[in-house]
């Protein structure tokens, strides 16, 4: 299933929003061991007949925040990581009556391994 995330190199772990309904969060709550992959998408390579790509795939546990500030400390880091100007963002939704409520998961990252195309830099 496909998330919008922040990763938190301090804890090595990501962060993910939701709705607070629906068969990703049952699937989660059911077994919060998970599997995932974030792909970086360079493109098809003209004339060699190939996609470069860089790509992570990890496994990891989720859980599910239930404090205000470690919900704020996972917003902060997804609207930093993925807003290109997050100020106004932050100042509206970090202190909104709207985060109280906000599904917001961490998954606990255990193992990860990637691959990618020559000549690609990470």
């Amino acid at each position: 299933m496909s998330l919008s995330h922040g990763y938190d190199e301090e804890r090595n772990s990501l962060y993910f929003h939701s709705a607070s309904e629906g068969k990703k969060l049952d699937y989660m709550r059911a077994s919060p061991s998970v599997w995932g992959q974030v792909v970086v998408d360079h493109g098809y390579a003209e004339d060699e007949c190939t996609h470069r790509y860089a790509t992570v795939m990890f496994k990891g546990r989720v859980r599910f925040l239930e404090s205000l500030e470690d919900k704020r400390r996972a917003f902060s880091t997804m609207i930093n990581q993925l807003d290109p100007d997050p100020e106004p963002l932050l100042k509206r939704l970090l202190n909104s009556e709207e985060l109280k409520t906000t599904v917001v998961g961490e998954i606990q990252i255990e193992e990860v391994t990637g691959k990618k195309s020559p000549g690609i830099v990470i």
